[in-house]
């Protein structure tokens, strides 16, 4: 149960969530979370009790969780964050959204199916953390149809489609080619059929 649970977790973070950091002094942290609700979620972000889910508080890190009910209403307190950033008293806390949004579920198919996993799980490292896989697709025979999936977190990019270094639509592992295929996957890597690599194509052969 426990090594599901983490998996979870590492999978989808915390949904509809913010996390506030405390930024304030020790002797006013048991104003935390009366402050939080009275003077910022509903005074200065103009949140509605109604689109709560609840407000969670961990004093020992000193930070509160508020989970809203929808990822629209997460979405509208983030915006209104940023808004008020500098503002007193939301500087005293440092907010962030918890959800994963670089979970995906990636399809790839090799054109010779003898390519081992261990070859194609080198190659994705470059790009993403493998939380699991492969699985292996099969038809209604239960016959293997060469394509294999991986659940991923893609890597940070700054400078990357959406934040996130993206692995390329095609590519070469070895002398083999491949595809693969993703939600939300940039448009530029099925055009270009490329983006950076960071390691030699020889390291895969």
């Amino acid at each position: 149960m426990g090594g599901w649970r983490k998996k979870f977790e590492r999978r989808v973070g915390a949904k509809n969530t913010a996390r506030f950091c405390w930024r304030g002094i020790v002797e006013e942290e048991e104003m935390l979370r009366e402050e939080l609700i009275e003077k910022i979620i509903i005074g200065q972000l103009e949140v509605n009790f109604e689109e709560i889910l609840g407000i969670q508080r961990n004093g020992r890190e000193k930070y509160l969780d508020v989970t809203m009910k929808c990822q629209t209403y997460l979405k509208k307190l983030m915006v209104k964050y940023m808004e008020n950033e500098e503002v007193h008293p939301v500087n005293k806390f440092k907010v962030r959204s918890m959800e994963r949004d670089n979970y995906r579920l990636i399809t790839l198919n090799m054109f010779d199916m003898n390519v081992p996993d261990v070859a194609v799980d080198l190659f994705l490292v470059d790009y993403v953390e493998i939380v699991s896989g492969p699985m292996y697709r099969r038809d209604r025979f239960g016959m293997w149809n060469g394509q294999r999936q991986y659940e991923v977190l893609l890597k940070e990019d700054e400078n990357g489609f959406e934040g996130f270094l993206h692995p390329p639509a095609t590519f070469r592992i070895g002398s083999v080619k491949g595809y693969m295929v993703y939600s939300r996957q940039p448009q530029i890597c099925r055009r270009k059929r490329k983006e950076k690599r960071p390691r030699k194509k020889k390291e895969y052969e």
